[in-house]
């Protein structure tokens, strides 16, 4: 008898010991799905905290800075450019034509350069309907309030806003009274280039009316990101950095005509 009790004892220690056996990877086994379930959400989380910091800093980097310009000239984009067609009008456009982008500084020597080289070349394929010519002015060489780099890029935006006609003319004389002797243009003379070629007095008014330096402060930081350069001038062709010799005659218009036969 006592040794039926005993392995009776026994049997029943040892399915004691199986159940809390059991008990015991039941709860670890609770543990571990417990545990798997809190690495997960917190690895969805972290990826979805990741991708949410990701998609916030691809928009800053390509949010323009001049989204924040209270102030901007109509006939302008959040790129800080000015577009002409076929009339010489600011705003304006030729459909289906090439897109130069040219960013200048109206006190940049090789921006003079430029022009004397091309300028004659662009407003023949312009005037054709065979280009539109994307102006952007800015301010590197002679910035600041009182830089005339700056007040003559306030000029231009001014005539892109209150007499977009004559914008494409502004600019041509801008650069041709340059080529003579390159100076730092005064209020007085960009109101008489500006009157020469039949800008109206009320909007000659408006250039050191303080409406727009915010905006070239803007197109100026917009350049460099745009072009991943900061001097003048940078010339982009449908969007892509032109790497050609601009200096020789005809070779920038080579370019262009050969990107019209490929579209």
């Amino acid at each position: 008898m006592a040794s039926r009790s005993s392995k009776a004892t026994a049997a029943s220690a040892r399915d004691r010991a199986r159940a809390e056996a059991e008990r015991i990877r039941a709860e670890q086994a609770k543990k571990e799905r417990r545990t798997r379930a809190i690495l997960i959400a917190g690895a969805v989380a972290l990826v979805a905290l990741i991708v949410a910091a990701g998609i916030l800093i691809a928009q800053q980097v390509n949010r323009s800075y001049l989204e924040d310009v209270q102030v901007r000239p109509a006939n302008s984009d959040l790129h800080g450019g000015i577009s002409v067609g076929a009339d010489g009008a600011a705003g304006t456009a030729n459909d289906g034509a090439p897109v130069l982008n040219v960013y200048l500084d109206f006190m940049c020597p090789h921006c003079v350069e430029f022009e004397a080289v091309n300028a004659a070349d662009l407003t023949e394929l312009r005037e054709a309907g065979d280009l539109t010519v994307v102006y952007h002015p800015v301010a590197i060489v002679d910035p600041g309030a009182a830089g005339a780099s700056q007040r003559s890029a306030i000029a231009a935006a001014a005539v892109a806003n209150y007499a977009p006609e004559q914008f494409a003319a502004f600019i041509d004389a801008v650069f041709a009274f340059q080529e003579q002797e390159i100076v730092a243009l005064s209020d007085d003379q960009l109101a008489e280039i500006a009157a020469d070629v039949d800008v109206p007095q009320d909007a000659i008014d408006t250039f050191t009316d303080g409406q727009y330096p915010e905006w070239v402060e803007a197109a100026t930081n917009q350049m460099e990101r745009d072009t991943g350069n900061r001097s003048t001038p940078q010339v982009l062709l449908d969007g892509e950095v032109l790497d050609v010799t601009w200096t020789e005659p005809g070779v920038l218009r080579e370019a262009i005509e050969a990107a019209a036969g490929g579209a």
